[in-house]
């Protein structure tokens, strides 16, 4: 993701939870403080975690082969 200044609502921004950013930030810092307030999101790492397994674990693993 790219900050484009030229392109920044510099307005005050209310975000997850009731966070507001303050009006007048740069496009910079209105964006690090967005992924920060994500992140920090109670539902984040459940989330994750959840898409992590539906997509990495399989419901029908191969056995192993043994070596030899």
């Amino acid at each position: 993701m790219a900050a484009v200044e030229s392109e920044h609502d510099a307005t005050a921004k209310t975000l997850l939870n009731g966070t507001v950013l303050p009006a007048g930030q740069s496009a910079e810092n209105d964006l690090q403080d967005a992924l920060a307030n994500i992140f920090n999101h109670t539902n984040a790492g459940p989330f994750i975690c959840r898409q992590l397994i539906q997509h990495l674990v399989t419901s029908n693993p191969v056995p192993p082969t043994s070596p030899g």
